[in-house]
């Protein structure tokens, strides 16, 4: 069996005065550098956590004014949209008001002209009419009582 003499027991002592005095040399102080990280650690995590928090706070503040100026934008830009289209339909309205009154006017001055013609050719007509008379019949044709009422009347009449 097992015998158990001086040298067993210095030996047990020797290896616990060795653990306590390890413990104070080795242990304790590299618990403490432990703790110290650990707290060091939990520091950074925490003001990670708060810059990603503050980070996510300016990220949402990013977005709300992104998409507000984009709204102002299309707002703005559907303003000069419809002022484009007003000024267009005034300067499309101004342009049609000038032709209309362009088309009058020629209309007025081919009216007039026609009426010059007319009376240009009043005193012709008779002598036309008896040419024209004269070569269909083959003969000579004298037109009388043609008065200038009855030409104008014919005229009219066409």
């Amino acid at each position: 069996m097992l015998e158990f003499n001086g040298t067993f027991i210095v030996i047990v002592i020797s290896f616990v005065v060795f653990m306590i005095i390890m413990q104070y040399i080795f242990y304790k102080p590299m618990m403490e550098m432990k703790a110290q990280r650990d707290a060091y650690v939990d520091t950074n995590r925490r003001l990670a956590d708060n810059a990603d928090g503050e980070s996510q706070g300016l990220i949402k503040e990013f977005n709300n004014k992104i998409f507000n100026a984009k709204a102002k934008s299309n707002e703005i830009v559907s303003a000069e949209i419809e002022t484009a289209n007003k000024e267009r339909t005034k300067i499309l309205q101004e342009k049609q008001n000038i032709m209309q009154d362009k088309i009058e006017t020629a209309e007025q001055k081919i009216e007039e002209e026609k009426n010059n013609s007319i009376e240009n050719l009043k005193p012709q007509i008779v002598a036309l009419a008896q040419e024209i008379s004269s070569k269909i019949l083959n003969e000579d044709v004298v037109i009388a009582n043609v008065t200038p009422e009855l030409i104008e009347k014919t005229l009219n009449n066409r």
